[in-house]
C-alpha cells in the first residue's frame, strides 16, 4: 500500500526557494570578514592612490568574445544571453574587461595617466568541463593605459602584497613568471606539442584530459609521480623568451630584489585567458591561490583593435575568507562605537521610538531595535543576545513624563533620564 502523501507536500517541493546553481549568496554570517576586507581594499586604494571602479557583470558580447579564444588548444564557454533589444550580451569572466571597456568607453586616460583603479564585484562563467554557471566575487586593483613599462608590474606587485599584509595573512608566497609574448608562445608551444605527445600514455588520465583539452600552455598540478616527472622534464617558456620580453622580466625581478621582496620563480605559471602577456603572478598561502594577476595588453586590442597597456589583480574573496579562517585572525577592526538596543512598549511608545532612535545615530551612536515585538520580555531576549552594552526603554509612562530608561544590561542596573538629553547621556555613559 502506497503512503499516503502529507497535505501540502507536493506544493513546498515545488515552491522551495533554491538558488540557481552556481551563484553565490553573501551572507551575513561572514559580515565582520566583509568589513575587515573593505577596510583592506579601501586602506590600500589610499595609499597607493587607486581609485574605485565598478563595471557591469554583463558587457557586449563582442567584447567579452575575446576573453574565450585560444591561449590553450581548448574551448572556453561563452555565456551569453539575447537581450531584448536583440542585442547579444554575455557575462564578464574577469573585470579586466569590463575595467578595459570603460578605460575606452568614458575616455579615463583623461582622469589619470596611468590610471589606477580598484574593483570589488562577481565574475560568471561557465565552469570548466561544465555546462553549469560557476559566480565568484572578487577584488583588485589594475593599471591602465600610458606604457608597458616593468616598472608598473612591480608596482602592482607590490600593492597586492601590501594588501595581504594588511590582512595580517603570515604564510604568503609569491610565485612570479612571464608568458612572453605571441612570438615567443608560438615557439614554445610548438615544442611543447613535441614533448607531450610523445609522453601523454604516461600522464594520469586527470593531466591526460587537461593535455587533450588546453593543450601544453595548462598547468598540470596533480602529484602522480609520472607526471612529476613529466613536467621536471618540459621546456618551459623561459627558454624561448625573445630579447625585449627578457629585458622585461628580467627587470621586474630586479624591481622587486631591489625592493627586499621575496619571490619564487615559477616557469609552470599560466592565465586561463589568451589577452595575457609578459609577467604573470600568484600570492599563495599554502597550497591555496589567495589571488593572480600579469599584465594583460593584448586585452585592447582583441576588443578595440587598438593597443592599451594594462595590468591587473584579481583576489578570490572565498580564499581570503578560508585564509581567515584557518589562520584565525580577528576581524575585529578595533575599537568599536559602544551599541545601544532600544525597546519599546505600547503603541505610543513605539512611535515616539524612531524620532529618539534617529536623533541617537544622526549623532554617531548605533542602534539596534525589534520593534516588531511588542512585549518588554521579547525585547529584552532579543536585547542580550544582540551584543549591545546597554538598552534605553520607553513605555507609556515615559512618553507621558518625556524620559527614558538607561538599562546597563550586563548588570541590570536602570537610572533615568530626560529624553530630550539622551544624545548627551549616552556619550557620556558609553564613552
Amino acid at each position: 500500500m502506497q503512503k499516503k502523501q502529507k497535505s501540502g507536500e507536493s506544493s513546498k517541493k515545488k515552491n522551495d526557494a533554491v538558488k540557481v546553481r552556481g551563484l553565490r549568496d553573501a551572507l551575513p554570517r561572514d559580515e565582520e570578514m566583509w568589513k575587515v576586507l573593505w577596510n583592506a581594499v579601501h586602506t590600500i586604494s589610499e595609499l597607493h592612490d587607486y581609485h574605485f571602479i565598478d563595471t557591469p557583470f554583463l558587457e557586449p558580447e563582442r567584447f567579452v568574445a575575446p576573453a574565450f579564444l585560444k591561449i590553450t588548444d581548448g574551448p572556453s564557454p561563452l555565456c551569453s544571453i539575447k537581450l531584448p533589444s536583440g542585442e547579444l550580451a554575455a557575462f564578464t569572466p574577469s573585470p579586466e574587461i569590463g575595467i578595459m571597456r570603460s578605460y575606452s568607453d568614458e575616455h579615463l586616460g583623461y582622469f589619470a595617466s596611468p590610471l589606477k583603479v580598484f574593483h570589488s564585484g562577481r565574475v560568471i562563467h561557465y565552469e570548466e568541463g561544465k555546462r553549469e554557471l560557476e559566480e565568484s566575487h572578487v577584488c583588485g586593483f589594475d593599471i591602465v593605459g600610458e606604457s608597458s613599462d616593468p616598472i608598473y608590474d612591480a608596482q602592482l606587485i607590490l600593492t597586492a602584497l601590501d594588501f595581504v599584509k594588511i590582512l595580517k595573512f603570515k604564510r604568503v608566497v609569491l610565485k612570479v613568471s612571464t608568458l612572453g609574448c605571441k612570438a615567443c608562445r608560438a615557439a614554445y608551444r610548438e615544442k611543447a606539442k613535441t614533448y607531450y605527445a610523445s609522453r601523454k600514455s604516461r600522464l594520469c588520465p586527470s593531466c591526460s584530459e587537461k593535455l587533450e583539452a588546453h593543450g601544453p600552455l595548462a598547468r598540470f598540478s596533480c602529484d602522480e609521480e609520472g607526471c612529476k616527472e613529466m613536467r621536471a622534464g618540459s621546456p618551459t617558456i623561459l627558454d624561448y623568451m625573445c630579447h625585449s620580453c627578457n629585458n622585461h622580466f628580467k627587470t621586474v625581478l630586479e624591481i622587486l630584489e631591489e625592493n627586499d621582496v621575496a619571490y619564487e620563480p615559477d616557469p609552470t605559471l599560466t592565465r586561463s585567458f589568451p589577452f595575457y602577456n609578459r609577467t604573470v603572478f600568484e600570492i599563495r598561502a599554502g597550497e591555496r591561490v589567495l589571488g593572480s594577476g600579469g599584465r594583460y595588453d593584448y586585452l585592447s586590442e582583441m576588443m578595440f583593435g587598438k593597443s592599451i597597456p594594462g595590468a591587473g589583480v584579481s583576489f578570490l574573496t572565498d580564499a581570503l575568507f578560508e585564509e581567515i579562517r584557518s589562520e584565525g585572525i580577528s576581524t575585529s577592526l578595533g575599537r568599536e562605537k559602544p551599541k545601544i538596543f532600544f525597546i519599546a512598549v505600547g503603541e505610543q511608545a513605539r512611535r515616539g521610538s524612531l524620532k529618539i532612535i534617529n536623533d541617537l545615530r544622526m549623532h554617531g551612536v548605533p542602534v539596534m531595535e525589534s520593534l516588531g515585538k511588542k512585549f518588554l520580555k521579547a525585547q529584552l531576549k532579543v536585547a542580550e543576545k544582540s551584543g549591545a552594552k546597554a538598552a534605553l526603554i520607553l513605555g507609556q509612562r515615559e512618553v507621558f513624563e518625556g524620559t527614558v530608561i538607561f538599562r546597563d544590561l550586563a548588570l541590570g542596573a536602570q537610572e533615568t533620564f530626560l529624553s530630550k538629553s539622551v544624545v548627551e547621556e549616552i556619550k557620556k555613559r558609553c564613552k
